[in-house]
């Protein structure tokens, strides 16, 4: 694929709809420990971006992999976690 033709978006939606193809419905509502007790989580933006990393990661690398992109990992000082 041509990097002028390139759409990362519909690359990503590509990909996640192979993945999931009965779609994909993800309800958060804490974390559950060895002995069911649920932590809820609250709103705080480094939560909800920790999320939506753990859920997109590798789909973006996916989407990397298969069109010869590098897919770099940042420290953990800087958001998002990859790039």
């Amino acid at each position: 694929m041509s990097l002028t033709s390139f759409s990362f978006g519909e690359e990503f939606r590509r990909i996640l709809h192979e993945r999931h193809e009965n779609n994909l419905e993800i309800e958060l509502v804490g974390l559950l420990t060895k002995q069911s007790k649920v932590y809820t989580l609250s709103y705080d933006s480094k939560i909800l971006s920790s999320i939506f990393e753990i859920l997109c990661e590798p789909i973006i690398a996916e989407v990397c992999y298969q069109n010869d992109l590098i897919f770099e990992k940042s420290s953990q000082t800087s958001y998002p976690d990859f790039t």
